[in-house]
């Protein structure tokens, strides 16, 4: 099993997909949020720091999307 959850996008994100960006997690993060209650485990769910990013790779979109 899997979950794939989503926050609003940080600043380098927003400009490639404007809804949404994957919340990422690090270190003891992911054990907070695989045992911690909900409560306290759902505050991991927010945008990632955009200066701990890094653009990797540009071109033209290839979904055909505008």
């Amino acid at each position: 099993m899997f979950a794939f959850v989503t926050t609003e996008p940080n600043e380098l994100v927003r400009p490639v997909h404007a809804k949404a960006m994957p919340v990422i997690l690090t270190g003891d993060d992911c054990d907070t949020w695989l045992e911690a209650d909900t409560p306290i485990a759902l505050q991991l769910q927010h945008p990632f720091a955009a200066d701990r990013m890094a653009i990797v790779a540009t071109g033209p979109r290839q979904d055909g999307a505008a």
